[in-house]
């Protein structure tokens, strides 16, 4: 959240050649990768990567398998 407790806008996943990637500022800022099997999931994973950090980009490969998964840019909650 920004000062003031207005909301920072989240940042966002592209995908470009097969992989996914987002800004590196957002991981510099504790947004991680999370997935889970289905959107209406309330239990999301953090993936430990590996990840390529370059061009002022974080880079993940997903794993090809038979399953589908869902990918999500999150933050720790506020305790």
């Amino acid at each position: 959240e920004e000062t003031g407790g207005v909301g920072a806008d989240a940042p966002y996943i592209d995908v470009v050649d097969g992989l996914m990637e987002w800004p590196i500022l957002s991981d510099s800022t504790g947004w991680r990768l999370a997935e889970a099997a289905n959107l209406a999931s309330n239990d999301w994973n953090e993936i430990a990567g590996p990840f390529v950090f370059t061009n002022d980009v974080v880079q993940y490969g997903a794993s090809t398998t038979n399953s589908a998964g869902f990918y999500r840019l999150q933050r720790p909650a506020k305790k």
